[in-house]
């Protein structure tokens, strides 16, 4: 190969790789600049999500943690991101998702799960169905699978629906809101747990 030849292989391919690293390096993280400053901030994203804990009635504590089951190809994900090729369903993902209870009162409750709804539609049973709960005691759920349609960051949230009757009264359509974990805070959970 003559040196010319070698020159302009050299300057076509070079940004092509740099395009392609670029697209790569924001993946899961997110990036801002205060310009006032001229300090540039990177949040890295863990693939859990977490519900802040919520009193539902004077017995119940709950908390709905998911885990974003998609895999992802580190080599071809980045290729398709920069050639624009990534679609509607490159935004789908398979949510795992556990219901966490605990029974806060000082009386045994009876709790009953009817169901899960994601992304508005899609609705899933939950076990274990029913449970008595003695008092200070908590329980979580199976893990329950479920599509979700966008990936949620710090200005994003997923939100589920729950279905579920304690000690006979029915609670609809309970909202839950679930952030996405940082790389840093999954890290402080971990070292505390």
């Amino acid at each position: 190969m003559t040196d010319r030849k070698q020159t302009c292989w050299t300057i076509l391919l070079i940004p092509i790789f740099l395009l392609f690293g670029g697209c790569s390096a924001g993946f899961e993280s997110s990036i801002s600049y205060d310009a006032a400053t001229g300090k540039r901030t990177v949040v890295n994203y863990a693939p859990t999500y977490k519900s802040s804990i919520t009193n539902i009635c004077d017995e119940l504590k709950l908390r709905v943690t998911g885990f974003n089951t998609k895999k992802i190809n580190p080599i071809t994900h980045p290729i398709l991101c920069a050639l624009g090729a990534l679609g509607p369903d490159d935004m789908e993902f398979t949510m795992s998702t556990v219901v966490h209870v605990k029974n806060v009162s000082d009386k045994p409750c009876k709790l009953e799960f009817v169901s899960i709804r994601f992304n508005g539609d899609e609705i899933k049973k939950i076990t274990p169905q029913t449970c008595e709960l003695a008092p200070n005691v908590a329980v979580s759920t199976d893990e329950i699978f479920g599509k979700c349609s966008k990936w949620a960051t710090d200005t994003e949230k997923i939100t589920v629906h729950l279905n579920f009757t304690v000690n006979n009264k029915v609670y609809s359509d309970v909202p839950l809101v679930l952030h996405r974990e940082t790389i840093e805070a999954m890290k402080e959970r971990l070292k505390k747990s």
